[in-house]
């Protein structure tokens, strides 16, 4: 126990008056003072007593034994500062501080500043970082070309976003039990698609899985796929790749001074420059997650494929490991092969290796033994790396992890899957106690590893400026010549590089488009402030330009001619051409005056406006993206024959097609029972999955499954090897059960198509067409509706959309319901009076029962009622009491007992209505006599009562502001909200300020959402108004965060007309931020058009802070009384006061 913890154990105890000396000893000997001072002093204080009963007031904190004294060492070029042969601090050339320990005295850290300020630089801003480039790559001039524009992060993000990905790796490997065999096949060494590069160091570790193999090796940027060709699948993530880029600046006079009066060989004068570098990254996405392009993975011939034909166990020499071993750059540690245990011996420089033999498998041991290799590249007369560290240190957690990322980088080109398969389960927990801590304290600490193990594989695998390896050229390859040799499994060293001659036919074709649609001077241009050679660049633009165009244009010309549509192609293609061209050439405009630190120097570089710069390229080449898709996109549908179109509701055929449809669609579904059947048969018997494969497939063929449906199983089971899965019953039933839907309107329409015709109704403001003919409800103006018109015809609910072929403002008519007509009726109320009580204009006459009721639109004398319009158009007199469609999920409990009034419908004579001004309330009422008010039902207590009784409102929206300042809450009880509202209602979050994929964003779901949240919740990556706009369509609740974020994307925006006035049944939350003296930041006003304005009340414990209003309109109780505590998750109950309590006084230390 330490002497601290000792002192503070005290508290309740009686202690001798000898105890207590011998403690002040011991202080004294281990130089902790606060213990010896508060013992002497208590001492002296009752000199005379033998005996005490004693309290500790005030504990002393525990410094884990930095009571020792703190001793100076230089080492290179750095200052350390050692406590108990502990390295507690370090400062660098630069003077840039490191703390390698907690609970530093505050004295001691401030000369520790002091000292900082006297070396070096004293800028942790320029850090110098070139201890961790190993491995990634120097931005060159063409690498925006070919990468995109990298993020402008800081450093430290990228730290802690390389170390969150290393984390997040350790964290999925610990799941499931790992009893992979070693001659899985795979890909172990990521490589870019287009350059054909590997990725190195840190990018390496960050694009692959920790245990395992890839299923695909290439990764493309998003531009490199649209060149390509490709397209992302749904739901694909992105992964990050570091490289670096450099500048150089001229010292200051000030640091000029620093450096001579610290330093007496190299004196710095006027006009010497430093260099400095920073990181950048840019995003990649897995080839697994890639459709459209062809990556040929049968003719892979590059380093680091797992095949099953390199020897596994039967202590078989792996050929390409013996040469990476044998090619050692001399001279070489010594190898013996003894015993049990390997290890490196720096003293000796001896590797000790137990024999071949001993191990499990091949693949073990040669992992084993770059190991120990890469650890060897440490020793002083090679990459002279701190072998200082003991055991537990953070030095020797560096070293490990070192030679552990060496070992991955070695294996890789060996072929070898990283794995042991001694105690793998002990294994992860080692790197659960060791690693896991150092990269928690350390954001620094992988990269720096990472960066180090690239150097120790580059120095044993010794590449050249082009790549190639020194055991490759002894073995007489060279990797990047072209070769005609044909191999197809890469076995030994020397079949490194060996590729398929692929013969390409060069033809020529004329075009309706060429390289100079992109001016040159245009071009040109565009990349003056960024590239070393613009004129490259702009010859580039045109090539990526004309490229595009060439394989779009000969992709679908091909099945243009098949389908005997050329004209629509040609038609579909000038579209495409011409909009890629107008777009482009935005971009291009847009990126004059453009610049980079690599062409202008760091000096008075206008960092501000070139970031808004960057981001309106950003936002012109996500346009252009999107463009490209959408044209494709309808250049490719015009091409389908009639029979691969989707089925257009009214046409003659639908109903046949939809017919034809569900027969096929319930074949499926009974042999996807009957696979599942067959299945679960085989996955009873106690034999390898192996052999259950086989016996599967085989009995598949018996029950007339085709040779390709088996085919293309066995592609897809082969990835989960370890786990048959089945047949997907859930989407073929959802499937079967939409088309009988479907035939079922699509009979409704037809009937009401040949009986009804199509129906005309005049209004004030035009016509309104039921056209049954095309299956559309169409309005007919007299003139251009306005804006606000045409907008609230846009909205969801009705969803209409201008046709200059029909001229009509018009939607599907068969799927416009009840809903839609009210909505309808809202903005035009002479419509509705129009189709209620007026007698259509009609092809046929409308037909009339005996008593003289019109079989469409009611009765020529009947009393005015209210009229509820299904999706057949047939007219129901309202004589229930409706549900509110929101109570979802809930129990509806019925008591049969209970009677109603006889008549529901309230009638209103023509005499009395029309005696009424139509603006009053008593109008509203009577027009609604049928309609009932919805209220939010939350599923939350505490929230329910805190926020009161919100009116679910059918005309507007209802807003919640909540107002605080940094670290108040806000976004916790916001999370606390989304989960309260996600019972019972679809919830979208538009986290501007803290990205969805961040694990911050993660953690706070994990804390304050259940599983219904996590299933439901749509927070989508949000960039634009329009991401916005799209969110609150799909959603009943709309929480925002922030505000200020919002108003970065458009400063126009309002509470008020974006949100509040402009969406019709909606509920908003919305986040405010406060400055620290109260203001809104970036001067909004506008959270005081709420509904519900809340503020959250900051103190310094968190455990304190809660959230009170300013104003509600929904809450009935007195504001005052009310208030929400963030931290509990509870309303705050005031408390009767208590009554004091009486101590007595007892000796204190």
């Amino acid at each position: 126990m330490s002497l601290t913890k000792q002192f503070n154990g005290l508290g309740g105890t009686i202690a001798s008056r000898e105890s207590l000396l011998n403690l002040q000893t011991k202080a004294k000997t281990e130089n902790n003072k606060e213990v010896y001072n508060r013992v002497t002093k208590f001492l002296e204080k009752y000199p005379k007593a033998t005996q005490f009963e004693l309290e500790i007031d005030t504990p002393i904190r525990e410094t884990r034994g930095l009571g020792f004294p703190i001793t100076t060492e230089k080492k290179g070029e750095e200052l350390h500062y050692i406590q108990d042969k502990t390295k507690v601090a370090s400062i660098n050339k630069y003077g840039v501080i490191t703390w390698h320990k907690k609970g530093i005295p505050t004295r001691m850290r401030t000369k520790i500043r002091k000292d900082a300020k006297a070396v070096g630089l004293g800028a942790p801003q320029e850090e110098d970082i070139s201890g961790m480039l190993g491995g990634l790559d120097l931005e060159t001039e063409d690498h925006e070309q070919i990468y995109g524009l990298g993020k402008a992060v800081s450093v430290n993000e990228i730290y802690d976003m390389v170390t969150q990905r290393m984390l997040d790796l350790i964290k999925a490997a610990n799941k499931g039990d790992y009893k992979r065999a070693w001659n899985d096949e795979g890909y172990l060494i990521p490589y870019n698609f287009v350059s054909k590069k590997a990725y190195r160091g840190i990018n390496n570790v960050m694009l692959s899985p920790l245990f395992g193999t890839l299923s695909n090796p290439y990764f493309l940027t998003f531009a490199q796929i649209k060149e390509k060709g490709g397209k992302l699948r749904k739901g694909s993530e992105s992964h990050k790749v570091v490289y670096f880029s450099k500048f150089e600046k001229e010292y200051t006079d000030t640091e000029i001074e620093r450096i001579n009066s610290v330093s007496t060989k190299d004196q710095a004068k006027k006009g010497d420059k430093k260099e400095l570098f920073f990181l950048k990254y840019y995003n990649v996405f897995s080839g697994a997650d890639i459709e459209g392009i062809n990556f040929d993975l049968d003719n892979f011939e590059m380093p680091g494929k797992v095949t099953s034909d390199i020897a596994a166990g039967e202590n078989e020499k792996i050929d390409i490991a013996e040469q990476i071993v044998k090619h050692y750059p001399k001279p070489s540690p010594e190898i013996i092969f003894t015993g049990n245990k390997a290890s490196f011996t720096p003293g000796k420089d001896l590797v000790t290796m137990p024999p071949i033999e001993k191990f499990k498998t091949a693949q073990d041991y040669y992992r084993t033994l770059f190991h120990e290799l890469s650890h060897s590249t440490g020793h002083k007369n090679r990459l002279a790396r701190d072998f200082s560290g003991q055991f537990g240190s953070p030095e020797y957690a560096f070293e490990e992890l070192t030679a552990e990322f060496g070992a991955v980088f070695l294996s890789a080109q060996a072929g070898i899957m990283f794995y042991t398969n001694k105690n793998h389960a002990g294994y992860l927990k080692g790197w659960n106690e060791v690693l896991v801590p150092q990269l928690e304290n350390d954001n620094r600490f992988l990269m720096r590893a990472s960066s180090q193990a690239q150097k120790a594989a580059d120095f044993i695998l010794q590449p050249d400026k082009a790549g190639v390896f020194v055991f490759m050229k002894k073995s007489g390859v060279d990797p990047l010549a072209k070769k005609t040799t044909v191999l197809k499994v890469n076995k030994k060293a020397s079949d490194y590089g060996k590729k398929t001659v692929r013969v390409k036919k060069e033809t020529k074709a004329s075009y309706p488009f060429a390289r100079t649609d992109i001016p040159y001077e245009v071009a040109y241009r565009a990349h003056t402030g960024t590239s070393f050679s613009p004129e490259k660049r702009a010859v580039q633009e045109q090539e990526t330009y004309f490229g595009h165009l060439e394989s779009t244009y000969n992709k679908y010309k091909g099945i243009a001619i098949k389908n005997d549509k050329l004209e629509v192609f040609e038609k579909g293609f000038s579209y495409l051409q011409s909009g890629y061209l107008k777009r482009k050439l935005a971009l291009l405009h847009s990126r004059n005056g453009f610049m980079s630190t690599m062409i202008t120097g760091a000096g008075n570089f206008p960092f501000s406006r070139m970031n808004k710069k960057s981001e309106s390229i950003h936002t012109k080449e996500g346009e252009i993206y999107k463009f490209l898709d959408y044209a494709e996109d309808k250049l490719k549908n015009s091409l389908r024959l009639d029979t691969e179109k989707p089925i257009k509701a009214g046409s003659d055929n639908a109903l046949d097609l939809l017919k034809q449809k569900l027969v096929i669609a319930e074949k499926e579904h009974a042999k996807n029972l009957l696979g599942n059947k067959i299945m679960a048969k085989f996955r009873k018997l106690d034999l390898s999955d192996e052999e259950k494969f086989d016996l599967f497939f085989a009995e598949l063929a018996k029950n007339d499954f085709s040779d390709s449906e088996i085919t293309s199983l066995k592609r897809y089971m082969r990835t989960f090897r370890y786990g048959v899965s089945g047949f997907h019953n859930t989407n073929s039933n959802a499937r079967i059960k939409t088309l009988k839907e479907k035939i079922a309107r699509e009979e409704k329409l037809q009937t009401n198509k040949s009986e009804k015709g199509n129906t005309e109704y005049v209004f004030d403001e035009g016509t309104v067409v039921l056209n049954r003919d095309i299956n559309r409800i169409q309005i007919l103006f007299e003139g251009k509706p306005n804006e606000e018109t045409r907008a609230d015809l846009k909205k969801g609910g009705l969803a209409f959309r201008w046709s200059p072929k029909e001229g009509a403002w018009q939607r599907q008519l068969n799927t416009f319901g009840q809903y839609g007509y009210s909505k309808l009726w809202s903005l035009f109320p002479s419509l509705k009076e129009s189709m209620q009580h007026s007698k259509p204009k009609e092809k046929e006459e409308p037909k009339v029962d005996v008593n003289g009721q019109t079989a469409l639109f009611g009765a020529l004398n009947a009393p005015d009622t209210e009229v509820v319009f299904t999706d057949i158009e047939e007219p129901v007199q309202a004589d229930f009491i409706p549900l509110p469609v929101e109570k979802v999920n809930l129990p509806l409990e019925i008591d049969t007992n209970t009677t109603f009034p006889e008549e529901k419908k309230v009638i209103t004579p023509e005499k009395n209505k029309s005696s009424l001004n139509r603006n009053s309330l008593a109008y509203r009422r009577q027009n609604r006599s049928n309609a009932n008010h919805e209220y939010y039902i939350i599923g939350n207590p505490d929230i329910s009562e805190f926020l009161g009784h919100i009116e679910k409102k059918k005309k507007e929206s209802v807003a919640i502001t909540i107002a605080g300042g940094q670290g108040s809450g806000k976004t916790s009880f916001v999370f606390q909200l989304i989960n309260a509202f996600a019972q019972n209602y679809k919830v979208g979050h538009a986290s501007i300020e803290e990205h969805p994929d961040s694990a911050l964003y993660e953690s706070k779901a994990e804390r304050f959402w259940d599983e219904n949240a996590k299933n439901t919740v749509d927070s989508p990556e949000i960039n634009s108004m329009q991401d916005i706009h799209n969110l609150i369509l799909r959603n009943d609740v709309i929480v925002i965060d922030s505000f200020s974020k919002l108003l970065s994307m458009d400063r126009k925006i309002t509470l008020d007309d974006t949100f509040r006035k402009k969406y019709d049944g909606k509920l908003f939350i919305i986040i405010y931020q406060l400055t620290a003296d109260g203001s809104m930041r970036g001067g909004s006003s506008s959270q005081f058009d709420g509904d519900i304005i809340s503020f959250v009340e900051k103190f310094p414990d968190f455990k304190d802070n809660y959230v009170y209003f300013d104003k509600n309109r929904y809450q009935d109780r007195s504001l005052d009384e009310l208030k929400y505590n963030i931290a509990s998750a509870k309303l705050v109950q005031e408390e009767d006061p208590e009554e004091e309590l009486e101590f007595t006084e007892v000796e204190r230390i």
